[in-house]
């Protein structure tokens, strides 16, 4: 699978707002990523397949963006799920399904999942299924998706990958009011700098409520604010998991 170089990785703690404020969604026009104050950068890695190259993913258009983690750039990503959905853009592709892996730093295999993929350009979210382990609270893990162009994965077929840490939410925390909208929570995650929860509730929200204009400019906003800007107002959607085989 990847090759993966680990150099020096080291720990992250999130310090929680405690005072942050309470809007209705029709209050909130937008959503606001603040990364930990302590974020360190996460170990280096190079991926053996991190090219793209292969025909899978051949554009018309050179200025078109490739395959992409939709993750922190330089820094870890922080979530409070056992199980967080990862969101990758995939560029128009001959592909018919992926590979997402987990790793621990140890480079371990933590687990693994095949996904069915339409070939359509856009941004698509992939959950590991509940029957895999759960990510414990207190570790990284780098997590990668290759796109698979033939039968079985190959050297130079298209690869990308990004790191997540699980943290818990202190008990002073959880004994708050807690937001319960989607939009509630995807605010509150994003005060927080917990990426991966922000994400999927903001994506679950324009997913589930596809002719809101104001839930597309929050998204699009939001991706312009975190450096995603060439692929803002790409489509959204969700991949269930098709296969779950053994490392």
């Amino acid at each position: 699978m990847l090759g993966t170089i680990f150099v020096g990785a080291k720990p992250l703690i999130a310090q929680f707002v405690v005072n942050h404020s309470r809007l209705s969604d029709e209050q909130i026009t937008q959503v606001s990523f603040k990364p930990p104050a302590n974020d360190r950068n996460p170990p280096k890695t190079v991926g053996a397949g991190s090219r793209q190259e292969n025909q899978c993913t051949s554009s018309q258009d050179p200025s078109s963006p490739s395959l992409l983690p939709i993750a922190p750039i330089n820094t870890y990503g922080l979530t409070v799920a056992a199980h967080p959905t990862f969101f990758v853009y995939i560029p128009k592709t001959s592909a018919k399904s992926v590979i997402l892996s987990i790793k621990d730093e140890n480079l371990r295999y933590h687990s693994q999942a095949i996904f069915s993929i339409t070939g359509s350009e856009g941004i698509v979210g992939f959950k590991p299924a509940q029957s895999t382990p759960p990510l414990e609270v207190g570790k990284n893990y780098q997590w990668a998706v290759v796109l698979l162009c033939g039968e079985k994965i190959g050297p130079n077929d298209p690869a990308v990958s990004s790191w997540v840490r699980r943290i818990d939410i202190p008990a002073n925390i959880k004994n708050q009011s807690l937001p319960q909208t989607v939009l509630q929570k995807a605010s509150w995650y994003g005060e927080q700098g917990i990426w991966y929860d922000m994400l999927f509730s903001i994506a679950q929200a324009q997913y589930s409520q596809p002719d809101k204009p104001k839930i597309k400019t929050i998204w699009s906003d939001l991706m312009t604010s975190t450096g995603f800007e060439a692929i803002a107002t790409q489509p959204v959607s969700f991949q269930p998991v098709s296969l779950t085989p053994k490392p």
